[in-house]
């Protein structure tokens, strides 16, 4: 296999991967604190942030912050089509992660995402 070849292969396969529940436990003062769900690859922890948002710790950084976060919103009824998950704030070993609606209010659900890059 070229130098060019395995570089392209290995930027394919995900480096990060995991599901998170943003409202699934209760920290201080009942504020919900976000937990993960299922298998994990790569995720040291989960920092809570605010509703409808949360920071993802990676056990082993990236090469760098220059990488790509797939991730998806769970629709857990009808009207969760709505919804929308993007990242913010990538460094090599922590994004950002924000969940809104298409009226820019955030809520705590299930998002599940994978991380692409070197």
């Amino acid at each position: 296999m070229t130098r060019a070849r395995e570089t392209s292969e290995n930027l394919r396969l995900a480096k990060v991967f995991g599901s998170v529940d943003l409202n699934a436990g209760v920290g201080v003062g009942g504020i919900p604190i976000p937990i993960g769900i299922g298998a994990e690859l790569n995720i040291s922890s989960y920092d809570d942030e605010q509703e409808g948002t949360c920071g993802v710790n990676f056990e082993t950084p990236m090469s760098d912050a220059n990488y790509t976060v797939v991730c998806s919103p769970r629709e857990i009824d009808a009207l969760t089509n709505t919804w929308t998950a993007v990242t913010r704030s990538h460094t090599s070993s922590y994004f950002y992660l924000v969940v809104s609606k298409y009226n820019n209010a955030t809520a705590d659900l299930q998002v599940s995402f994978l991380v692409f890059g070197d």
